[in-house]
């Protein structure tokens, strides 16, 4: 177990887990993400995991840099997630146990915004902040920019700390936007639940502009 540290840097720490054909294809939301956050200014941190033998390894290295966000980019489904070209029940998540102290994570991945997955990572993880996932399937250019707005409207609002509130109306106005689904997880006395889709917006924006139509 790694030495606790208390005081956490709010700066993203990308861990990508691209399948084979994610890497055939050059699926790589993660890197793109990374480019984005560095030509705002940031300071992110990327790291490519390319087998199971270093997820250990590139979590450890997530909690040792201090950051408060940790953006996963995978695979995932209601019952397990990949990583490092591997499925993990959520059952077998212990590489996880201690390392989201006072942290928040954020999930580009199919499914993950689900109570299970997210009771699974509280239990290892009491004093975690809060998940963000997609309950539903995502595409990955929906992904990458949708956390591109979220990361630059809350560095807009306060590049030092997430607020709540803040957070929270974000997220909202971001769904609304694109039509999609996401689950915020965050841990009082029990994990609570929070779902966020509005896609009124959304659907009235396609209705006006069907995709057969010229620009």
């Amino acid at each position: 177990m790694c030495e606790r540290v208390e005081a956490t840097k709010a700066q993203v720490f990308i861990l990508e887990s691209p399948s084979i054909a994610d890497e055939v294809y050059n699926r790589r939301d993660g890197k793109i993400l990374y480019d984005f956050l560095k030509l705002k200014g940031l300071k992110p941190l990327y790291c490519n995991i390319g087998n199971s033998s270093d997820i250990e390894e590139a979590i450890e290295c997530f909690y040792n840099s201090g950051y408060r966000y940790l953006h996963l980019c995978c695979h995932g489904n209601d019952d397990s997630i990949c990583l490092g070209k591997t499925s993990f029940a959520y059952e077998e998540l212990d590489f996880f146990e201690g390392m989201m102290h006072h942290r928040r994570l954020f999930i580009s991945a199919c499914l993950l915004g689900n109570i299970n997955f997210a009771k699974r990572l509280f239990n290892n993880n009491e004093e975690m902040y809060s998940i963000l996932a997609p309950t539903d399937e995502i595409a990955f250019s929906t992904s990458l920019t949708f956390f591109s707005s979220l990361y630059h409207l809350l560095n807009e609002c306060n590049s030092r700390s997430i607020k709540r509130d803040s957070f929270q109306f974000t997220i909202e106005r971001l769904c609304e936007t694109f039509g999609q689904e996401f689950s915020y997880y965050s841990r009082g006395s029990e994990v609570k639940e929070k779902k966020f889709s509005n896609k009124n917006w959304h659907n009235q924006l396609l209705s006006l502009n069907p995709k057969n139509s010229s620009m």
